[in-house]
């Protein structure tokens, strides 16, 4: 079955978008320029056919348009007794469209970029009933959600927001050819709207938010607690009058649209814990509000005193609702589900989609630990319908530096072939550590749903299990540590019990009719190694994939978890004993001994693949053999040297996107081996050879901020020796090649004209990898620099849409001011000033207060900024004893954390519960000091005596973490910490190796423990005499397994982000 044919297609129209958006006037040319979509093929049809469909629209009763994932729109003529697919040029996720005419409309949507860091929204538009569109969408759209148009000039878009518009809100005056962000410093995550006019509406979104936009400024509505629920979809009518629906059952109405509370009517309890409701329109007093499952909607007549459920014959949740008069309504949903209404919403009968279900239903604990690998072996080769659910949500109220978890892991399951996702919001994994610590995490998980964690979770499996009713279930059968995935795996087990019973959970069947169904297999990935019942190899090549599954799922591996390249080589597999099979029964795959014939209502059509593919398999088998060797061999450093020598050999005949992904991949293992110079090579290999690839925009970020970081770069240049001849990069010729990159190309990898081969020179033994005198070095960072800013002028001109992110700019603007060009770096911190000065408590979006800290540095005018203080120079040095009692400890200035994240008890502690930082520094040394109040319920170990070593494991105590980053880059810093126990932990950058030359002292008794650290100078400033009076980032926090953390600088997370800084100014 040759659906990959197809999912290549999407990912080359895709592809094309985003070349099509190299520059704003060639957005604006495109603007006006109408494009016959290419025609769409049989194998494209079979995937359209089932693709989620978001959004629906009616001009008059019979004309009428839905759009959904995969580029498809579907018009109908007839009043949806037939929907017909639309061609586009380009293959976005459409989440939303408007129609002024039975001829003039626009759809927005999204793609998210093949790393997971940014979004993209996309925008066409018609004038002929979908015949042609134009592309109206320049760079610096966010992932859009909703679309609203007035009249033939006037519009609106709302979704996720970018690092140069935090608000998520656009809009256009002239029809879409340019588009202006709605000013406003805090980040937010759109999932719909209902504009007035384009600057008048209501805004709905994630972590409950709700805003009202009002001569364009945006109020968020502080009164509605809702928790981790997202508030999905709103509602406007003429007369202000409005509903608001989410996550949990959540349904309020507005009698003016800017108070919500509840309906003159509540629905039951019951119906609450069972809907996770989506969509909601309203016609004077009817209001239809529908959702997970999509086998009921509920209809009130009366302006919610009253509520009926009218019965739906597909159980797939649906996604929006819309009604052309009082009788005549449509909705749309999951698996291409389209539904229809004549009496006002009573009963509903299908218009296109069939009563569909999945074959194969997958829950993981995370998005990141789900196994895409199943979704492109089982969808994309054999056509099966499946689905993915994480369970835990990991993502916090604080918008991070990618794209959102849900938009990550819809895309990752849709370009291995798949069809749903979802991330619950019942279940949070936001405190440090919480996985490992069951009485914390069942707390944690109880407060999360009210107290009702065992009804919540159970109501929520069983009726997803009744809703998608999958042949093969899947779950993990987690490490003993794991109690977040070993309380699912039991919750799992039992719901699939629970779901065949025909007495169990009797509101389902009674309120949302969906029927008891008995899972065929249930299967069990075994996390903690190998064995099982069966072993699946991710290097088998499939036909119908035209590639081994590795490689087909590397992109979504991806997406899920950037930074992460490829998945598993195998996974393991037990069958559970609630599903036993036959003795006799020798299982090959998940189906074996089950019928699902092509076509059938757990699996698409089937298009048969004439003849075989010998190249693909080859290179499938090489490929494998490829992957054991880098596992295997990389730490070798003669092979890994070796290895550089064949990255031809090692690509030969691949197709560009295969050769990237190989390339990326052999560049991580250097990455995990820390071998920073033939980590550069390859990067750099692909930049050269494959510039038009979304991978080498990914390669040309992690050079930018390995060449841009004085952290990484004092690393590389220290003194090691060599032991023995080796091959090493003429880094010279690298950057001839770097001046030489050659245009984009389609070709394959092995027809690329004279491919550039990385020169090499030898070392004897005993030479210094790196340069080491001061001259040298002073060099070598000059070269870096230029290479960075050659690499950054690559970006603008190929992937503009990366080059405009603040991963990017920020180590750019860095580097250029370190070299004095303080304009052009102004010009880059300039793009995040947007908006008027917040108060001081009020939420920050951190390129903002960055972009802020930088101009204030210049000028001192003012106060200065929230998290800056001055450090003082000590003529008298402390003696590391941990009492703090010295005099630089009395006059230094009190840098007192506060609770950015925990449970109740964290953040409420008073000042007198939270860490004291002091800091000083004289001309050898950076001096840190610290007390921490003792908290219950963590380790009471007391500092231990005698030597340390490196790189302790602190898992699970309480620590303290100083990262330090002197040059102000925001992406690399060297880090420090110290737990309770006065065991430490260091790494610089990506380098956990590094181990510095520091000294610690730590005490303490039942009520406090105290750390005193000294850190030599030159491990931090690393090129020449400390600068003068010097400004470092840096971020304070105190890590609370399982219970919070504490921070001066703002820190949420255990991870370092943008928002994890302060700022230092030594002042001597």
């Amino acid at each position: 079955m040759l659906y990959q044919i197809a999912i290549r297609s999407f990912q080359l129209r895709v592809a094309l978008f985003l070349l099509l958006l190299s520059s704003l006037s060639e957005a604006i040319a495109l603007a006006q320029e109408s494009i016959v979509g290419p025609p769409i093929t049989a194998q494209e049809r079979i995937l359209l056919d089932d693709a989620t469909l978001h959004d629906v629209t009616f001009v008059g009763p019979e004309i009428g348009y839905a759009v959904g994932n995969r580029g498809c729109i579907r018009k109908t003529t007839d009043g949806g007794q037939t929907w017909k697919f639309l061609p586009t040029p380009v293959a976005c996720n459409w989440e939303s469209v408007v129609f002024l005419t039975d001829q003039i409309g626009w759809v927005a949507g999204g793609i998210v970029a093949v790393d997971g860091r940014t979004s993209q929204g996309c925008i066409l538009a018609t004038r002929d009933g979908g015949a042609t569109w134009q592309i109206q969408a320049p760079v610096g759209l966010g992932y859009l959600k909703h679309l609203q148009f007035f009249d033939l000039s006037q519009g609106v878009v709302c979704g996720e927001s970018t690092s140069k518009n935090p608000s998520g809100i656009w809009q256009t005056a002239n029809g879409g050819k340019t588009w202006t962000g709605v000013v406003h410093t805090q980040q937010y995550r759109w999932l719909g709207g209902h504009f007035a006019e384009p600057n008048s509406g209501v805004l709905v979104g994630e972590q409950g938010q709700i805003a009202l936009l009002g001569g364009n400024r945006l109020f968020v509505d502080p009164s509605l607690n809702l928790g981790s629920k997202s508030v999905t979809a709103v509602t406007i009518d003429d007369t202000a009058k409005g509903w608001i629906v989410g996550d949990g059952g959540l349904i309020r109405f507005s009698p003016g649209g800017a108070s919500w509370q509840d309906p003159a009517t509540e629905i039951p309890e019951s119906l609450r814990r069972i809907f996770d409701f989506r969509t909601v329109t309203s016609r004077g007093d009817r209001v239809w509000i529908a959702g997970h499952p999509g086998s009921s909607i509920l209809l009130s007549e009366d302006a919610g005193q009253s509520w009926q459920i009218a019965s739906n014959p597909s159980s797939a949740p649906l996604n929006a609702i819309t009604f052309v008069d009082d009788k005549t309504g449509y909705a749309v949903g999951e698996l291409g589900t389209i539904v229809k209404t004549t009496d006002g919403g009573r009963n509903w009968n299908l218009s296109a989609g069939g009563i569909r279900r999945l074959a194969l239903l997958q829950y993981s604990s995370v998005p990141e630990e789900a196994s895409l690998s199943l979704t492109a072996r089982y969808s994309g080769h054999h056509g099966y319908r499946t689905g993915v659910i994480a369970m835990c949500k990991t993502e916090g109220a604080e918008i991070g530096e990618y794209a959102s978890a849900p938009l990550r892991l819809e895309a990752a399951q849709q370009h291995a072939g798949g069809n749903i996702t979802s991330i619950r919001w019942t279940l949070p994994l936001d405190l440090p550590q919480i996985r490992e610590h069951q009485p914390e995490l069942i707390t944690r998980w109880n407060r999360a749903t009210d107290g009702q964690l065992s009804e919540y979770v159970l109501t929520h499996l069983v009726r997803d299990i009744r809703t998608y009713r999958p042949t093969v279930l899947v779950i993990d059968s987690p490490e003993a540590h794991d109690h977040a995935g070993l309380l699912i795996q039991q919750a799992v087990e039992n719901a699939v019990r629970m779901a065949a019973d025909v007495t169990a959970m009797p509101d389902l069947q009674s309120q949302t009719m969906l029927a008891p169904w008995q899972v065929s297999r249930l299967v069990l990935r075994n996390r903690a190694g190998q064995g099982g019942d069966l072993v699946l190899d991710n290097n088998d090549y499939l036909t119908g994939l035209q590639q081994s599954v590795r490689s087909a799922a590397s992109p979504s591996y991806r997406l899920i978890q950037p930074g992460q390249v490829t998945g598993p080589l195998f996974e393991s597999y037990s069958i559970s004993k609630q599903t036993p099979i036959p003795q006799n029964l020798r299982l090959n795959d998940f189906f074996t001994g089950i019928v699902l014939g092509p076509g059938s209502d757990a699996r698409r059509a089937m298009i048969t693949l004439e003849g075989d593919d010998a190249k693909g398999e080859a290179i499938a088998r090489r490929q494998r053999n490829q992957a054991a060797f880098l596992k295997r061999d990389m730490h070798n450093e003669m092979k890994a040297g070796q290895t550089i020598a064949q990255l031809n050999d090692f690509i030969a005949g691949m197709t560009p996107q295969q050769a990237t992904v190989q390339l990326y991949e052999v560049a991580n293992e250097y990455r995990n081996n820390h071998d920073w110079d033939f980590f550069e090579s390859v990067l750099m290999k692909i930049v050269e050879d494959f510039p038009a690839q979304p991978l080498a925009a990914t390669a040309a970020v992690d050079l930018i901020q390995l060449w841009g970081s004085q952290e990484m770069r004092a690393l590389r240049l220290k003194g090691r020796q060599a032991t023995k001849v080796r091959q090493q990069v003429d880094h010279n010729q690298l950057q001839n090649d770097l001046n030489n990159i050659r245009p984009a190309s389609g070709e394959f990898a092995e027809e690329s004209p004279s491919p550039i081969v990385p020169a090499f020179v030898e070392t004897e033994a005993n030479a210094a990898i790196s340069p080491g005198s001061q001259n040298d070095r002073s060099n070598w960072n000059t070269t870096w620099t230029q290479r960075a800013v050659s690499l950054y002028q690559f970006l603008e001109k190929n992937h503009p849409h990366t080059a405009s992110t603040a991963e990017v700019q920020f180590p750019i603007a860095s580097l250029l001011r370190a070299q004095g060009a303080t304009r052009p770096a102004n010009e880059l911190y300039g793009n995040y000033l947007v908006g008027d000065e917040l108060g001081e408590n009020q939420i920050r979006n951190p390129r903002l207060a960055i972009a802020e800290l930088e101009f204030w540095l210049q000028s001192r005018s003012g106060f200065s900024p929230k998290n800056f203080s001055l450090c003082h120079f000590t003529e008298a040095a402390p003696r590391l004893d941990a009492e703090l009692t010295e005099d630089c400890w009395k006059t230094a200035t009190e840098l007192r954390l506060t609770s950015t994240l925990g449970n109740p008890q964290v953040m409420n502690a008073t000042s007198e519960e939270t860490p004291i930082v002091l800091c000083s520094f004289d001309d050898t040394y950076f001096y840190i000091a610290a007390s921490c109040p003792r908290r219950e319920g963590l380790p009471e170990n007391l500092p231990t005596k005698g030597e340390r070593q490196y790189d302790a494991n602190l898992s699970g105590y309480d620590r303290m973490q100083f990262a330090i980053d002197v040059d102000r880059d925001y992406f690399s810093s060297c880090v420090f910490e110290v737990d309770q126990r006065g065991l430490t932990h260091d790494r610089c950058g990506d380098d956990p190796t590094w181990n510095p030359e520091w000294y610690v002292a730590c005490d303490g008794d039942q009520d406090h423990w105290r750390v005193e650290i000294a850190i030599p100078r030159s491990q931090l400033e690393t090129f020449g005499p400390p600068a003068q009076d010097p400004v470092w980032s840096v971020a304070i926090t105190r890590i609370l397994p399982a219970q919070g953390i504490q921070s001066w600088s703002g820190q949420k997370q255990e991870e370092l982000q943008l928002g994890s800084y302060g700022w230092l100014q030594l002042k001597k």
